[in-house]
């Protein structure tokens, strides 16, 4: 690395060192950049987790259901478009999906799935880990937002999310929470390019 007085600088495993107001990201290693990016796709999901509880209180269940609902669905095509640009992601099949799901701040960087490509226009996604199901069991709020969400507002994203690859490609919920315990995995999709 050269900052502008010419000085070779090691790659930055942190940023512990003191202030340096050349600093870019480009100084830092890969394995910093990587845990900054994990970080504020956390921060992304619990912003819009803090949005969606004030907005209840504010103006009520439905009002707020209705009110993320369209805003989550109006933000997929950005999202989609910006991960596909950073990772060069290209193709109108399954495969692009997974690849783009992969790397989505507000899924694959937060949610844990297995993908399994049957060929390149058909996969399953089992998530492993899912950090919003885990809160609504534990604040026992399943009942009424979370099945909302796993029931209404998911279908629609993954929907959305692969229609922006390829309209011709159908998503289909194989299982969906509540959990019978907390072993069991949370949801199973399927994305299928159908002809």
């Amino acid at each position: 690395m050269e900052h502008e007085k010419g000085a070779i600088m090691k790659e930055l495993r942190d940023y512990s060192g003191g202030f340096d107001p050349n600093i870019k990201l480009q100084d830092f290693s890969k394995d910093a950049v990587i845990e900054l990016l994990m970080q504020t796709s956390k921060l992304y999901m619990q912003v819009c987790g803090f949005y969606d509880n004030e907005l209840k209180k504010t103006v009520g269940f439905d009002e707020a259901d209705r009110i993320g609902y369209d805003a989550w669905l109006r933000h997929i095509p950005y999202s989609v478009k910006w991960v596909a640009q950073a990772f060069n992601i290209q193709g109108n099949d399954v495969d692009a999906v997974f690849r783009a799901l992969q790397f989505h701040p507000g899924w694959g960087l937060v949610y844990k799935c297995d993908y399994e490509l049957k060929n390149k226009n058909h996969g399953i996604m089992t998530v492993i880990h899912c950090p919003t199901l885990e809160y609504f069991e534990k604040t026992g709020q399943f009942e009424n937002w979370g099945k909302r969400i796993c029931e209404v507002w998911d279908p629609a994203q993954f929907q959305e999310f692969a229609r922006l690859f390829n309209p011709a490609i159908k998503v289909k919920t194989l299982k969906l929470p509540p959990r019978k315990n907390k072993d069991e995995v949370p949801c199973i999709w399927e994305f299928k390019l159908e002809s």
